[in-house]
C-alpha cells in the first residue's frame, strides 16, 4: 500500500523563490528599467502644458508603448520636448521623452489630441447666394484640429454674409463657404460722403467697381468728373476719408 506524498515548506521553498524572481518585476516594477507609465505620464503632462492657455477643452489619448521596451531607469527627472519639424496643432502629436544621465536615452511617444471649441454650424441646408440670418445658424462643440478650412466662433461673424457654396445642416461654417455680400456694383449710382474737421459733404457719384462693406473702390464724382478712392460703408454709400 502506497503512502500519501507529504510536501513541506522545505519542498516548496525552491518553487517560491523561482516564482518571486520571475514575477516580482511584473508586480512591483523592475528597478533596473524605467516604467512605461512614467514615460507616458511625462509626455502627457507636456502636452497638457502646451494647451493650458489655448482656451480649448483638450482631450489627449496617449499611444501604447511596446511592452517589451527596456530603458535604463533614469536617475533624473524625465524631460519631454517637441521634436524638430513636428507640430502639436494637428489631431496627432509626437512628443520626445529623454533621460539626461549617465546612460542617456530618448524615445518618441505618439498621442491623439482633440481640441474642442464652440463654433458656428448651420441649422438648415444653405445654398449659394443665401444671406445668412441668425435663425440659420447655431453654436456647437467641434474638434478644431479637424477643421482645416477654418471656423467662426460667434454668430455675429457670420450673420449677413453670403453663402458661396452649399452648406448642409450641422456642418461647420468656414471662411471658404461665405463672403461679404456686394453692397455696390459697378455702374451703381452712389452717395459720396467726404468728411473733414467734423464736417461732411455729400455728392452724387458713380461706382467704377464692385465692392463689399469695408472695401476701397474707385468712384467718379458726377459733378466734377473726377475719380476718387472711397470706402464702402453701406448699400449705395461710400466715404472719402480725408
Amino acid at each position: 500500500m502506497s503512502r500519501p506524498l507529504l510536501l513541506t515548506y522545505h519542498h516548496f521553498q525552491p518553487l517560491l523563490l523561482w516564482l518571486f524572481l520571475t514575477f516580482a518585476p511584473w508586480v512591483q516594477g523592475d528597478p533596473l528599467y524605467e516604467p512605461l507609465e512614467s514615460i507616458s505620464d511625462a509626455a502627457y503632462a507636456f502636452l497638457l502644458q502646451q494647451f493650458a492657455d489655448s482656451g480649448s477643452r483638450t482631450q489627449i489619448e496617449m499611444g501604447q508603448l511596446d511592452t517589451r521596451l527596456k530603458l535604463q531607469r533614469c536617475e533624473n527627472a524625465l524631460e519631454a520636448f517637441l521634436p524638430d519639424g513636428f507640430s502639436i496643432q494637428s489631431s496627432t502629436a509626437t512628443v520626445g521623452v529623454r533621460c539626461v544621465g549617465v546612460k542617456p536615452w530618448t524615445i518618441f511617444v505618439r498621442a491623439t489630441v482633440k481640441r474642442l471649441e464652440t463654433v458656428v454650424v448651420a441649422l438648415r441646408p444653405l445654398t449659394r447666394g443665401d444671406v445668412i440670418a441668425r435663425s440659420d445658424i447655431s453654436l456647437a462643440e467641434r474638434d478644431i484640429t479637424l477643421l482645416h478650412g477654418g471656423y467662426f466662433m460667434t454668430p455675429d461673424e457670420v450673420i449677413g454674409q453670403e453663402v458661396t457654396r452649399t452648406i448642409i445642416a450641422d456642418m461647420v461654417v468656414s471662411q471658404a463657404m461665405v463672403k461679404l455680400p456686394l453692397l455696390i456694383k459697378k455702374g451703381d449710382e452712389v452717395i459720396i460722403v467726404a468728411r473733414t474737421s467734423g464736417l461732411s459733404v455729400k455728392m452724387r457719384g458713380k461706382s467704377l467697381m464692385d465692392g463689399e462693406k469695408g472695401a476701397t473702390i474707385r468712384v467718379m464724382n458726377l459733378s466734377s468728373k473726377r475719380e476718387v478712392s472711397a470706402v464702402v460703408v453701406d448699400r449705395g454709400e461710400v466715404e472719402v476719408r480725408m
